[in-house]
């Protein structure tokens, strides 16, 4: 059986200290909430408020900033089954 794995990167923050901003940028995207744009805002506004804070503690976790910026054009990637 073939098997295929697709990988999408829509771009984050620089740094922590754009994660809400990155975040607001994004649920304001008619494409990604699909609903009107008060919805969009107060819904938006939910998620941030809930997530914000872990995000934060996960994006330090893999150092603070965009992973894509830094990597090298020759580095190597290994994709892990996780049983």
């Amino acid at each position: 059986m073939n098997k295929a794995l697709f990988l999408l990167n829509m771009g984050g923050p620089n740094s922590i200290n754009e994660i809400e901003l990155f975040l607001n940028n994004m649920f304001a995207d008619k494409n990604i909430l699909t609903m009107d744009r008060y919805s969009r805002k107060f819904v938006s506004m939910i998620i941030i408020g809930k997530r914000l804070e872990s995000v934060k503690k996960n994006y330090a976790l893999i150092g603070g900033e965009v992973s894509t910026a830094r990597i090298d054009p020759k580095a190597h990637f290994q994709i892990r089954t996780i049983p």
